[in-house]
């Protein structure tokens, strides 16, 4: 026969872990769903800047820094800063791309400075210098390639006619899918030096 419990057991409040409600389960699967959406256009972006780049995985570890930062900022603050780094011609925006990942940019400590920069208002003065002219062009080679001309959607520091005037000097339209396939050391030393004169004389 039993005996009954004590009352000072009686009164003893045993711990049982907490179940996660209806709607809990709702919330994590909606954040979830969110977070994979957002990856998903923050790619978009990034592809479409660069079309030979691989996929990026939205890993465990991303999908909580991006977590992280949508909580601290918007979306279309998260998708500013993805445009910026992908296609700005800001110096530090530039170096990022050819020396740093996506980690990088999601970085607590970093992601409020790319913010200001990506934010800030972008000059409406079109570049007119021979180098920096031909800067843009060189990066807009390796990310447009052969396969199309560049846009000021490729290049945003050149308007169309500054465009269309660059690859006039570059030797015409039909120049620029050989250019692309061009070795650097001639394009820097052969090509360059040609174009710079041409632009000068172009312009003055």
């Amino acid at each position: 026969m039993r005996s009954k419990p004590s009352a000072a057991y009686q009164g003893r409040t045993i711990g049982v872990p907490e179940v996660s409600t209806r709607a809990d389960i709702h919330r994590t699967h909606t954040t979830e769903h969110k977070l994979s959406d957002l990856w998903a256009r923050l790619e978009a972006i990034r592809t479409e800047a660069n079309p030979k780049a691989r996929p990026l995985k939205l890993t465990s570890g991303r999908r909580r820094a991006l977590g992280a930062r949508l909580k601290e900022h918007t979306a279309e603050e998260l998708l500013t800063v993805w445009r910026w780094w992908q296609t700005s011609q800001h110096d530090r925006a530039v170096w990022l791309r050819s020396k740093c990942t996506v980690d990088t940019i999601l970085r607590p400590s970093n992601f409020p400075g790319y913010l200001d920069l990506a934010s800030a208002s972008p000059t409406t003065k079109t570049a007119t210098d021979a180098e920096q002219v031909w800067s843009l062009l060189i990066d807009a080679m390796g990310r447009v390639g052969s396969r199309r001309l560049p846009t000021p959607a490729d290049i945003p520091a050149l308007d169309a006619d500054t465009i269309t005037r660059a690859i006039a000097a570059l030797g015409g339209p039909g120049r620029w899918s050989a250019l692309c396939q061009t070795h650097s050391r001639d394009l820097q030393y052969r090509v360059r030096p040609q174009f710079v004169k041409t632009w000068e004389v172009s312009c003055g």
